[in-house]
This record gives structure tokens, C-alpha cells and sequence, in this order.
């Protein structure tokens, strides 16, 4: 499974330039998630994104063989070349599938609103006014 992914120069990744491992297949991206304190991979963090825009459609928490396996599943499951953009509100099908068959190895990327940023900004003050 691992021949299908190959892995992405770094000028054609749509995510974070500096990624270890970026690899792409079928209309998405694999990349490793660097660990923050460290600077390295997290071995056990993946983020599944579309090719095409960026957005991050799952996260995966497993080590890279099994990222590889569950990513190559997503890939099936849809002609990702032809989705252009995720507005990031509601679910795809497809990623509520891959959900419920890896549970606690699949989540959706946290998604929420940052529309009100400056209403909940002032509701929220922070230091001396």
C-alpha cells in the first residue's frame, strides 16, 4: 500500500513547508504533525488533507504504517482530484465513515467558527483596558 503514496516535494505542499513526511495520493496528502516541544514527527499524529486547497479532513492518531492503511481507505472512498475546497462546517460522509469504522484512531479536524473573534474578544478582555 505504501507504493501508492509518494512522497511531495516540499514546493507542492499545500500544508506547513517544513513537514518531515508529506506524501500524496489520489487528491490528498498524508503528513506527519511536528511535535511542538521537539521539533520532530510525532510519531503517532497524522493529518489527512485535500491536495488541492490544504484543508485537513481527518487527524490520525496511529503510528505511520497504520496512517498509510486507514488513509489509503479514505482515498477510496471518493474522486478526491475533483473536490476543490472543504468549507470545514459539515461532515463529508466519507469522513463520518472513516469515523466510525477506526474509533479512537480517526477523528475530524476540530472545526468551529472564528467568525465572532472580536465579539467574543470583547465579551473576553485581557489585561488592563
Amino acid at each position: 500500500m505504501n507504493g501508492q503514496w509518494t512522497e511531495l516535494p516540499s514546493e507542492f505542499r499545500s500544508m506547513v513547508e517544513d513537514i518531515p513526511t508529506c506524501r500524496a495520493y489520489g487528491g490528498l496528502q498524508l503528513c506527519a504533525v511536528q511535535d511542538l516541544f521537539t521539533g520532530e514527527p510525532a510519531p503517532d499524529y497524522w493529518v489527512v488533507a485535500l491536495a488541492n486547497s490544504g484543508e485537513t479532513l481527518l487527524v490520525l492518531l496511529c503510528g505511520e504504517a497504520r496512517a498509510i492503511e486507514i488513509a489509503t481507505h479514505f482515498a477510496a472512498l471518493k474522486d478526491w482530484m475533483r473536490v476543490a475546497d472543504w468549507d470545514g462546517r459539515d461532515l463529508m460522509p466519507e469522513q463520518i465513515e472513516m469515523v466510525a469504522r477506526y474509533p479512537g484512531e480517526v477523528t475530524p479536524p476540530l472545526t468551529g467558527g472564528y467568525d465572532d473573534y472580536e465579539e467574543w474578544e470583547s465579551d473576553i478582555p485581557y489585561g488592563p483596558n
